[in-house]
C-alpha cells in the first residue's frame, strides 16, 4: 500500500512502459512468422524482389523489436531508480525527525541495512520484477496463440510435453 503512492506519481510513465512492452512482445512474435512467410515465398519460387521486400520487413521488425526492448527496459529500470531515490529521501527525512532515544535502541548496522539492502530490493521489485510480471505471461500467451494460428496440430505436439517440463 505504501508503494502505491510512489507508483501513483509515475503511473503515466508505467502505462507508457506497458505499451512499449506490449509492442516488443508483438514484434518478437511477428519475426518468426515473417521468416516463415519469407521462406515460403522462396519455396514457391516467387521473384527475388518479393523475397527482398520480405527480408526488409524482417529487418525492420527486428530493429523495432530491439528498440522497443531497449527503451522499455531502460524506462522501467529508471523508473525503479527514481522511486528508490524518492523512498531514500523520504526515509532520510523521517530518520532525521526521530528522537535520539530511537538511535539508542537500534544498532547502526541494522539501520544501514534497511536503508541500503531493503531499498535496493524495492528497486528490484519495481524494475526487473514488474517487467517479468507483465512481459512473461503476455509473451507466453502470444507465442502459444501464434503457434496455434500457424499450425494447430504441430503446436499441440510441441505443447504436449510442456507440463512434464514444468514438473
Amino acid at each position: 500500500r505504501r508503494l502505491l503512492r510512489y507508483l501513483g506519481h509515475h503511473r503515466r510513465a508505467y502505462a507508457f512502459w506497458a505499451l512499449l512492452t506490449l509492442g516488443y512482445v508483438a514484434t518478437f512474435v511477428a519475426i518468426p512468422i515473417l521468416i516463415g512467410r519469407t521462406l515460403g515465398a522462396a519455396e514457391q519460387g516467387l521473384p527475388s524482389s518479393e523475397i527482398a521486400v520480405r527480408c526488409a520487413w524482417i529487418a525492420a521488425f527486428t530493429l523495432a523489436s530491439a528498440a522497443l526492448r531497449y527503451y522499455s527496459r531502460t524506462l522501467v529500470f529508471n523508473l525503479a531508480r527514481d522511486i528508490e531515490y524518492e523512498l531514500r529521501n523520504d526515509l532520510f527525512s523521517h530518520l532525521q525527525r526521530l528522537p535520539q532515544s530511537f538511535y539508542l535502541r537500534w544498532r547502526t548496522g541494522d539501520l544501514m541495512s534497511r536503508c541500503v539492502n531493503d531499498l535496493g530490493s524495492v528497486r528490484l521489485l519495481l524494475g526487473p520484477g514488474i517487467l517479468n510480471l507483465l512481459q512473461t505471461p503476455v509473451l507466453y500467451v502470444a507465442v502459444f496463440v501464434a503457434m496455434f494460428v500457424l499450425d494447430a496440430k504441430l503446436a499441440l505436439w510441441v505443447v504436449l510435453p510442456y507440463p512434464a517440463f514444468l514438473w
